[in-house]
């Protein structure tokens, strides 16, 4: 009798909905599970990385057509107002120094009749006792950039063997990173475009040297 009250009690609470016990899941099971949600979680960060990407490069447009409308509207209203050539080169520096954000700039210029460089606008630093300098050919980073017609980023100068650093330590100037890009007219180089001290304790990027490198093509 108690068997068959066992065997009745049981059926009953099957037919009452009694809970049933959990099925468990195979770990191999686990495994795919973790798997796919694995990939697609890569596959959003593949994602957000390329869009950024893609907002880099428009940010980039945006700034190199801004600053050569900036250039061009200078040059423009330095030809309608008869303003002497280093007056147009300084207001030049002057907005590249606000656009790429830097601590100084220099704009030199080679001397046809002594093949040295010497510099005609200096934005920051002791501008006056700077321009007293004349580089040869070859001699330091903006030496090098002029002799070869390449263009050079250093991100730290204390890397970089071919930094003169006499300049800098007479007029007491901590030099920190260099972008530096030649002036060219019809394949020749002209002069140079150096830049010193990103601001914001940033280095130069390519981004930077790209921008320079066309807006240098404009002046």
């Amino acid at each position: 009798l108690e068997s068959r009250d066992a065997k009745r009690s049981v059926s009953d609470a099957r037919k009452r909905g009694a809970p049933k016990e959990a099925v468990p899941v195979a770990e191999d099971e686990k495994d795919k599970r973790i798997a796919y949600l694995t990939s697609d979680i890569e596959e959003l960060k593949k994602s957000v990385r390329e869009k950024e990407e893609t907002v880099s490069m428009l940010q980039n447009y945006i700034g190199i057509m801004d600053l050569k409308m900036n250039v061009l509207q200078s040059i423009g209203k330095g030809v309608s107002s008869g303003f002497e050539l280093e007056q147009l080169l300084t207001e030049q520096m002057q907005i590249i120094v606000n656009t790429i954000k830097v601590e100084a700039c220099s704009l030199l210029l080679i001397n046809e009749e002594t093949n040295l460089l010497e510099f005609k606008v200096v934005i920051g630093g002791k501008p006056d006792e700077i321009k007293k300098y004349k580089l040869a050919l070859g001699e330091g980073i903006v030496g090098w950039v002029a002799q070869t017609g390449e263009p050079k980023i250093t991100p730290e100068i204390g890397t970089d063997p071919q930094y003169k650093k006499e300049i800098s330590d007479e007029v007491k100037f901590d030099v920190k990173n260099v972008l530096c890009v030649p002036m060219k007219v019809h394949g020749k180089t002209i002069g140079v475009i150096e830049l010193l001290n990103k601001l914001n304790k940033r280095r130069f990027i390519k981004e930077d040297l790209d921008l320079m490198m066309t807006l240098a093509g404009q002046i």
